[in-house]
């Protein structure tokens, strides 16, 4: 009898040193990911991998963009322009007078997406989104289509954002 109060004792023991080991493994974890958002403005109750806030288009984040304006003369008719809106890239298209605009900034963790020719997609080279020719997500993580931008045509000019 003595030898299994023995076991039950030192299985307890060590119950209760994994259960200290993983506390303290958590409260480490959550000290870094504190010490992290400190230094670089990241939320610490977002979950690691979102990007911090001014960053658009992760998953479930809306841009809020800058404003600026650009004259339609700089945007070819019926062809794609890439132009910067504060530090986002934005592609504007172009069919006559109407102009649209939107992000280049994958809607999954935010990177720059490029436009394919000969596949006539987006395609986001972190993690292999696919966009089609409308900015629908087709492939991957992306869980939207890309953003559209505002944009109002204003005389000869474009007022973006």
């Amino acid at each position: 009898m003595e030898r299994r109060r023995f076991l039950q004792t030192l299985g307890a023991a060590a119950a209760a040193a994994a259960a200290s080991g993983a506390m303290l493994a958590c409260q480490r974890t959550a000290d870094e990911r504190a010490a992290t958002s400190a230094s670089t403005g990241a939320d610490p109750a977002k979950p690691p991998g979102t990007l911090p806030p001014g960053v658009p288009a992760a998953s479930t984040d809306r841009p809020h963009w800058p404003r600026t304006t650009i004259p339609l003369s700089e945007v070819r008719d019926g062809g794609r322009t890439v132009v910067k809106l504060g530090t986002y890239p934005v592609e504007l298209r172009r069919a006559g007078l109407v102009v649209t605009a939107r992000s280049l900034l994958c809607t999954h963790m935010g990177c720059p997406v490029a436009w394919r020719e000969a596949d006539s997609r987006y395609v986001c080279p972190c993690h292999g989104g696919l966009y089609d020719a409308d900015g629908r997500a087709i492939e991957g993580p992306p869980p939207r289509g890309l953003d559209p931008v505002p944009i109002r045509r204003v005389g000869d000019r474009l007022l973006l954002g």
